[in-house]
């Protein structure tokens, strides 16, 4: 097993021991109707410092995925979604078409069908919720990167902190990845990689510290 490997299985573990913590953040009011911001002009980029400038790379949502629960890639979610509307029998072959990743037999493929729903979301596309007393939207993978940018970045450019961009997140969005839920370490990387918050930096470095103590006794 290579470093990089073990990091990404590392991240997986801790991913589970918090996702208990994460869902006992308190709530706010939150207000849902977030601004994307708009590109830049080249007039306002260039009136920014240099560093400002810099193009940023943020961390690629599918080394985030965990390897024991299921998260859905488009193509699945979109069969998902066919699948509850019109009660579609799926057979163990047609169901690896649309697995990669190899991870669902039947028995798992049924115990999501009885958790999931159709819905729809604000702007009236189908989408998938879990059913629980409080529903909430499950993402693909694909959108994992759109969603936490605007939950990030409000008020056309005020950038929050992790404990606030996570409750706006998990006000509409799964965070649990037994659920297929957006991963919270995805999350807190990807406000490390915006550099905006001197207060998520100090948090990512705990993340950081605590992933290499995870990994160091995984080298054991």
């Amino acid at each position: 097993m290579d470093w990089d490997q073990e990091n990404v299985e590392g991240d997986h573990m801790l991913e589970e021991l918090f996702d208990e913590a994460s869902s006992d953040v308190s709530s706010e009011s939150i207000d849902d109707d977030f601004e994307i911001l708009h590109e830049e002009g080249d007039a306002t980029r260039e009136s920014r410092p240099l560093e400002d400038q810099m193009v940023k790379v943020f961390p690629d949502p599918n080394l985030y995925v965990s390897t024991t629960y299921f998260s859905f890639h488009r193509e699945t979610y979109n069969y998902m979604i066919r699948v509850l509307q019109s009660d579609l029998s799926t057979t163990l072959k047609t169901l690896k078409t649309y697995d990669s990743r190899d991870m669902l037999d039947l028995k798992k493929w049924r115990k999501m069908k009885d958790e999931l729903y159709v819905g729809l979301d604000e702007d009236r596309r189908l989408c998938l919720y879990l059913g629980d007393s409080q529903p909430v939207r499950v993402p693909c993978i694909e959108d994992w990167e759109d969603i936490v940018k605007v939950a990030h970045i409000v008020e056309g450019s005020k950038h929050q902190g992790f404990n606030k961009t996570l409750i706006s997140i998990k006000s509409k969005w799964c965070i649990e990845v037994r659920k297929h839920g957006i991963s919270t370490i995805y999350i807190k990387e990807y406000i490390n990689a915006c550099g905006c918050s001197n207060a998520t930096n100090a948090s990512s470095s705990r993340s950081w510290r605590q992933r290499m103590d995870l990994n160091k006794s995984l080298q054991m």
